[in-house]
């Protein structure tokens, strides 16, 4: 076991007991253990510094959206978006080389004229002043992907000094090809009645045999009972469009699908394994509707209009 501690919102600190063995998302009593790279744990602690980091949040989503994969040019409201998330004082020591704000920027505007995706993979506040946030790195017309974790101090906002960094490369080639066929699958559901026959082909092509869905407080979903749904989908001539596919690594990605019908409007998140070029498994599945209004599913509400679905 391996103690750490936290401010609680009254400025004291808790002592909480992390299992290493079992840390990647331990919910302690309110307060959130998170693992980093290199077996590092840090507890997150979502109910006071929440406020704090979520327009941060939102300023680097927003920015990270212009790294679409579209060869472009940095223009000016680009770099009004760059200063909202990137402090006048900051610079990067994390490295072999330091690095400052000028030649961060000059990184990300080659990123941009080469086409490079830029996805957020995750981010958590560690505290009033510091965030855990991963970024996955995708060269244009390449199949080797980079993640790169990194813990950060913010200041007014905004990432001043990162404290630790770490990049990994792995083959994406398994997550491509699932990619495609998702895409193939989901493209089916284009608001008109059909049978499941005609798009049963491609449902066990995306699917595998060993297939279940893990959704919290809920009893396990098998393929059959996938099948059973999309038919249902199906025959409620439901519409359904992919609005994020964003790579964890080479065996996992999380995905956010917007499916609307006559009886609903949601946007259904999840976490995928994949395994053979197949999906395995699901879990952390989130149902966003438009009534919700945590930060979340405020984000993706903005993301659809920003796609006009």
């Amino acid at each position: 076991m391996v103690w750490r501690s936290c401010d609680s919102p009254g400025g004291s600190r808790r002592r909480l007991q992390v299992n290493p063995h079992n840390a990647t998302e331990q919910l302690l009593g309110g307060v959130t253990a998170t693992s980093c790279e290199e077996g590092h744990l840090y507890v997150v602690c979502p109910f006071y510094v929440r406020d704090v980091s979520s327009t941060l949040e939102e300023s680097l989503r927003r920015y990270l959206m212009s790294f679409d994969g579209k060869k472009k040019e940095f223009s000016p409201s680009l770099k009004r978006a760059f200063d909202a998330v990137y402090h006048k004082e900051f610079y990067n020591r994390t490295s072999k080389y330091a690095i400052s704000r000028d030649e961060l920027l000059q990184i990300q505007m080659q990123h941009l004229a080469s086409g490079t995706r830029v996805l957020l993979v995750s981010f958590h506040p560690i505290s009033s002043s510091r965030i855990l946030y991963k970024l996955c790195i995708i060269p244009k017309d390449a199949s080797c992907y980079q993640t790169y974790n990194n813990v950060t101090e913010v200041k007014d906002g905004k990432i001043i000094r990162p404290i630790q960094s770490s990049m990994k490369e792995f083959d994406a080639t398994g997550l491509e090809i699932v990619e495609y066929k998702l895409n193939a699958y989901i493209a089916v559901f284009d608001g008109t009645i059909k049978p499941f026959s005609q798009i049963e082909e491609r449902f066990d092509d995306l699917y595998s045999s060993e297939f279940i869905e893990k959704a919290a407080n809920e009893t396990p979903v098998t393929k059959q009972q996938m099948k059973l749904h999309a038919t249902e989908l199906l025959f409620l001539g439901t519409k359904a469009k992919i609005v994020s596919f964003v790579p964890i690594d080479a065996s996992h990605f999380k995905a956010a699908i917007h499916v609307q019908n006559d009886f609903s409007n949601t946007v259904v998140e999840s976490t995928a394994t994949i395994k053979v070029g197949k999906i395995v498994s699901l879990r952390n599945v989130i149902y966003m509707t438009e009534s919700e209004t945590s930060p979340q599913s405020q984000w993706m509400k903005f993301v659809l209009q920003e796609l006009s679905i």
